[in-house]
């Protein structure tokens, strides 16, 4: 089966999984697995460098994982880490900071405000605010790092 054929059956089959409202949780296999499924896929095309085929590959996971195990999981976590590193792969800062931010707020909930995963986020989030030319704010950002490594 091509991976066209392969990625559309997966949608299908978590699509159907899914819940009538948005406002309720859905912890459904098929779901979970069309999202590991689409970051598997998004990987082998990374490994090709093909990274603007990728993209939506990774934008579906990473939305099928937020639905299927919540925002503030390690899932989601690790999905939006990818994205983040493809969008700042082809050049698409705004939305790379966006996803930088919600990891962030993720890592802020799941670990705690002094956590170490937390001081790397708000790197990171420094990071990207210097690549959209927001040096003022990466750097309140990096001292406030630096504040929580103390």
């Amino acid at each position: 089966m091509r991976r066209t054929s392969r990625l559309a059956a997966l949608l299908a089959a978590a699509c159907l999984a899914l819940p009538a409202h948005a406002d309720e949780s859905v912890d459904h296999p098929a779901v979970q697995e069309a999202a590991q499924r689409l970051e598997w896929e998004a990987v082998e095309l990374l490994k090709e460098d093909r990274v603007l085929a990728a993209l939506p590959l990774l934008e579906k996971s990473a939305a099928l994982w937020e639905v299927a195990a919540g925002t503030n999981t390690r899932q989601t976590y690790r999905a939006l880490n990818s994205l983040q590193s493809a969008y700042f792969r082809v050049g698409r800062y705004a939305e790379m900071l966006a996803v930088m931010q919600r990891r962030l707020d993720i890592a802020r909930e799941m670990f705690g405000e002094s956590h170490d995963q937390v001081v790397l986020c708000m790197r990171n989030v420094a990071a990207g605010l210097d690549a959209v030319g927001r040096h003022a704010e990466a750097q309140k950002m990096r001292e406030d790092a630096q504040r929580l490594r103390r």
